[in-house]
């Protein structure tokens, strides 16, 4: 066998690491890519979880002004029934007497 002197065992290393080296290049460049896109997608994330407490909480303020107005609705509804009921109360109309020849015949 030949002598192989250390410097063109490195070369001989180098040749078949070559591609070896260039795979976890590319390995590490996609894992760089995912990375970044990964924290993207964390910034996006809380972004809109903030945006959802925020809405969350006008919606909340939302329905109870409108349960605060449907309850003066139905008070104000209330109120006027009753009122209806009050003004009505001398009303009174009696059918099935005969008049009287001498009474005026009213509606």
């Amino acid at each position: 066998m030949s002598v192989i002197t250390a410097e063109v065992l490195n070369t001989i290393f180098d040749q078949k690491l070559e591609p070896l080296n260039k795979k976890i290049d590319e390995a590490i460049s996609s894992m760089s890519f995912i990375n970044e896109k990964y924290e993207q997608i964390l910034v996006k994330l809380s972004k809109f979880e903030e945006e959802k407490k925020s809405l969350v909480n006008e919606n909340k303020a939302l329905n109870n002004e409108l349960q605060r107005a449907t309850n003066k609705l139905q008070e104000i509804m209330k109120s006027q029934d009753d009122m209806e009921q009050y003004i009505r109360r001398e009303c009174l109309e009696i059918r099935g007497i005969p008049c009287l020849n001498d009474q005026e015949n009213t509606n």
